[in-house]
């Protein structure tokens, strides 16, 4: 996900003919979603990259699923442009009915970091609407540490290397809005493993 913050540069690749991305420093604070893009690799093949802008999706905010874009727009955009470049990888059929009908099901850890404002009707949330900065500080650290480890990055080193092969910087301490932003690109990652897990699986080389 690209937000207005960032670095973001692509160029076409002489080769191919087709546009790839260069360069993506993420900025803090990360600001509004611009664009969005999905690499999709496969065995033996040259990796496809989909790169859509947030206008080439909005009518996806005026249509009859709407209130989910409008809600966890990080979510949709992400999975709508994964599913564009594995459709173009693979040669997979998805329509914007199929892409709804999975967000709607199924929003993964994000969900449950900004329940108060994107689930307010469900009857386990318990938390005060307003918590205290140290605790919510403290409660992203542990998120994060809970997502590298689904990553499998275990080690401090393994996680200064990921931080510098995605060019993001952090303070020391790190601020809330810099272990968000880092949350999200390691959701990101996380859904981007889960689906080549699942190619992998179920899709014929």
């Amino acid at each position: 996900m690209v937000h207005e913050n960032d670095e973001f540069k692509i160029e076409m690749n002489k080769e191919t003919k087709e546009m790839e991305v260069v360069q993506h420093e993420i900025g803090f604070p990360r600001g509004k979603i611009i664009d969005a893009y999905s690499i999709a690799y496969r065995d033996g093949h040259r990796p496809v990259t989909v790169i859509m802008d947030i206008d080439e999706v909005g009518h996806m905010f005026t249509g009859q699923n709407k209130d989910n874009w409008k809600k966890w727009t990080a979510d949709m955009f992400g999975k709508h442009v994964q599913q564009r470049a594995l459709k173009k990888q693979y040669g997979l059929e998805f329509d914007d009915e199929t892409i709804n009908h999975d967000e709607n099901q199924s929003i993964p850890e994000y969900q449950q970091r900004e329940r108060k404002d994107i689930t307010p009707n469900q009857e386990t949330i318990t938390e005060p609407k307003e918590e205290k900065p140290e605790n919510k500080i403290a409660s992203l650290r542990e998120e994060m540490k809970s997502k590298f480890k689904q990553l499998g990055i275990t080690t401090n080193a393994k996680i200064g290397k990921y931080l510098e092969d995605n060019n993001v910087k952090m303070s020391d301490p790190a601020t809330e809005s810099e272990l968000i932003g880092l949350i999200e690109l390691l959701d990101r990652n996380i859904e981007l493993q889960e689906l080549q897990a699942a190619d992998d699986d179920e899709l014929p080389e």
